[in-house]
């Protein structure tokens, strides 16, 4: 999909940035389409970037598709508090942990991190990866980053209650306190270090630069994030005096934050109204059950959801009763566009999990979502 130039939007002297976790999603978890939608959206006013500590290979994950890089999505991308970033899709320079910090140091941090996680009493869980060595700073986990989204929300329960992260903080902040390294509380169940100075106010120097780029000065910067309490990660870019910082509480704040802000439609757009290429980036995010084909006067009847809801024949006019249905084709993956496409001639429909059913077609006429099902043509 193609957007208008830096320097061609309406607001062309302002760019939001996001932080990820909870503010465009939920932790470790992938985008919602509605989240991705009001981003492209957005991106048609000013132009937008998120900036997370995480690496460039999450990210991905989460933002992402297989075949749609993040770097496309968004205008600027600022992995690892922007010590790696991309700029309209191409990587801009980036700046060393280990270069800067040097091995000998790096090393007696590293091991004095294993050996308080390794005393640590009382943990509800401890799993594997519990120092993350990323390009710009590393990552320290006292339950480790391989832990599954139970384990995550089990630990972070626990944390709250013990303060295991914020005293281990404090006990390194003593321990190394000749480094110039600041310890960052963020997400369930890490923190990060880096240099002083290397926190996500960072990405603001590449912001700032663009004038020398595109002539574009950036006079209203705008940050969303949910850490931006002191000691946590969003703080200093929340703080920062060139910025300014708005609180959330998850990604369906961030959206009322953003539409309130830019005069958003509250309503998502109807499929029917999206560019192909929109449209192609929303349906690859919803993740399905079922594709099913429909001719004039029969849909194939399916069961939609593991957990046993479903859709079928008497879907537009009223709950189906669905003790009589049987599973005709079963499937559980991304929505791959060209897969529905080629195997299905007239179109294709899906369930996504939190969303409704959404179909495609060829002409884009029909689409459902929330409830509402809207006709273009008036045929079924």
């Amino acid at each position: 999909m193609s957007f208008p130039d830096l320097k061609d939007r309406p607001l062309k002297d302002t760019i939001c940035l996001f932080d990820v976790d909870e503010t465009l999603t939920k932790a470790r978890q992938s985008v919602k389409p509605e989240v991705l939608d009001l981003l492209l959206r957005l991106r048609q006013k000013c132009a937008i970037g998120y900036v997370g500590g995480s690496d460039l290979l999450k990210q991905q994950e989460q933002l992402g598709t297989p075949s749609i890089p993040v770097t496309t999505l968004f205008d600027f991308c600022f992995p690892e508090n922007g010590l790696t970033a991309f700029r309209l899709g191409q990587p801009l320079t980036s700046t060393s942990f280990i270069q800067h910090l040097g091995q000998e140091k790096y090393q007696k941090l590293a091991k004095f991190c294993l050996r308080y996680i390794s005393e640590l009493e009382g943990l509800p869980v401890m799993t594997g990866t519990f120092i993350e060595f990323r390009n710009g700073m590393i990552n320290v986990s006292p339950v480790g980053r391989n832990a599954s989204k139970a384990q995550r929300d089990e630990f972070n329960a626990w944390d709250d209650k013990n303060n295991c992260r914020a005293k281990f903080v404090e006990t390194l902040q003593k321990e190394f306190a000749d480094l110039g390294l600041t310890f960052s509380i963020g997400g369930q169940i890490s923190f990060d270090v880096f240099p002083t100075g290397w926190d996500k106010t960072y990405c603001l120097r590449h912001v700032e630069n663009e004038k020398n780029v595109s002539g574009i000065e950036y006079k209203n910067i705008h940050f969303f994030g949910d850490k931006w309490f002191e000691g946590g990660n969003d703080h200093e870019i929340y703080e920062d005096p060139r910025t300014i910082g708005h609180a959330v509480r998850d990604p369906e704040h961030t959206m009322e934050l953003v539409k309130e802000l830019f005069q958003l439609p509250r309503q998502m757009a109807q499929l029917s109204d999206l560019p192909i290429e929109v449209l192609e980036i929303i349906l690859q995010h919803l993740y399905i059950s079922f594709i099913y084909t429909h001719d004039r006067s029969f849909f194939a009847v399916m069961e939609a959801l593991p957990e046993g809801q479903a859709i079928g024949e008497r879907l537009f006019y009223d709950t189906p009763d669905t003790s009589q249905w049987t599973v005709k084709e079963r499937q559980w993956r991304p929505l791959d566009l060209e897969f529905a496409k080629r195997r299905h001639r007239y179109w294709a429909s899906v369930w996504g999990m939190n969303w409704g059913l959404q179909e495609y077609t060829r002409v884009k006429r029909r689409s459902y979502e929330r409830g509402r099902l809207w006709w273009q043509d008036g045929r079924r």
